[in-house]
């Protein structure tokens, strides 16, 4: 009887651990912290939006004062020119779990900034600044990362980055030119990749060598010939590779390796509806948007329009250089090819 009795007080004590609540967060003052605000969401996040300070001076102030809890989920900071830096002591002894400043005049993120989070930050986001400054070497620090983005900023060269939790990497709306060797050979969790709008003339074979979970990338809006050695990984993988100046022999079996879901290639150079580069591709299910592209409608395409399950993996409708919409090709003509 005395071992039923414990089991069942046992059993009490884990039922009342699953049933007692967390506490419930509160935000500081609103006196204290204007012109910031705070609000705590249906998932008891405090949420920080500090969109209208002065600037760091100003920032610094109030993340310096004593809030109810020092955990805070996330600061918002949009639109705001006056923001020029993040010092090392802007954020004071806040623990936030996301960071989010858009949209505005920041400069520079200086070293430490964001370090008081190095156990907790899983987004980082500072798109469409004026940053030239970013402390790219502290990020393998960052032990829960998920997402960095710093699109649309001033960087003059691509940077090296490595972290064993990033999966989400946005370096779009610069002019790097090119992507240095090894540059994200140190990313193994990387699933997502935007590098569109970035100068980009060419991506070297070994740029994707150690992105061994990389499913979605988008390298759109960039001077790129050719496509090699993209491997993608995942049933929903797709690549973005519209406005370019991809050309037909820039492309070959391995330009589109594992890719399940999707490839655009919508107003580059093609003009080879080349077997052997597409092909695979098709037969493994993915979908293809080929628009705005000068293809030669010869019997170089003829093993597609003769094969009716293939062309209904061509997404919108592409055209012959002639204007002539592929679908509408009558087969009986490349029979003979």
């Amino acid at each position: 009887m005395f071992i039923m009795a414990s089991k069942g007080i046992a059993l009490l004590s884990v039922f009342l651990v699953l049933v007692v609540p967390s506490q419930a967060q509160e935000c500081p003052a609103a006196e204290d912290i204007l012109p910031c605000s705070c609000n705590v969401d249906e998932n008891n996040h405090v949420k920080l939006d500090c969109s209208d300070v002065t600037g760091e001076e100003e920032l610094a102030s109030i993340m310096a004062k004593e809030f109810p809890s020092n955990e805070v989920f996330s600061l918002m900071i949009q639109y705001n020119m006056n923001l020029k830096t993040l010092k090392t002591t802007t954020l004071a002894d806040k623990i936030f779990t996301e960071i989010h400043i858009q949209a505005g005049g920041l400069e520079s993120v200086d070293a430490g900034a964001c370090l008081g989070s190095v156990s907790t930050l899983k987004k980082m986001d500072f798109r469409t600044n004026k940053l030239t400054v970013y402390p790219f070497d502290e990020i393998p620090q960052y032990t829960s990362l998920l997402q960095l983005r710093l699109g649309g900023n001033l960087f003059e060269t691509f940077p090296h980055i490595s972290s064993p939790t990033l999966e989400f990497l946005d370096l779009h709306g610069h002019d790097f030119g090119a992507i240095p060797d090894g540059a994200l050979s140190d990313l193994p969790s990387l699933e997502i990749l935007f590098i569109y709008r970035a100068g980009l003339t060419e991506i070297p074979f070994e740029t994707f060598e150690g992105t061994t979970k990389l499913r979605d990338i988008d390298i759109s809006y960039n001077q790129i010939s050719r496509i090699e050695g993209l491997t993608m990984h995942g049933d929903d993988s797709y690549i973005i590779a519209d406005h370019n100046q991809i050309v037909s022999s820039g492309l070959s079996a391995n330009s589109f390796t594992g890719v399940k879901d999707y490839v655009s290639m919508w107003n580059n150079l093609v003009d080879v509806f080349d077997e052997a580069t597409w092909r695979p591709l098709l037969e493994g299910g993915a979908r293809l948007d080929i628009t705005d592209n000068p293809l030669k409608c010869d019997c170089t395409i003829a093993w597609l329009v003769l094969n009716g399950t293939l062309m209904n993996q061509l997404a919108y409708e592409p055209t012959c250089s002639n204007g002539a919409p592929i679908s509408m090709l009558d087969p009986s003509l490349f029979e003979d090819c």
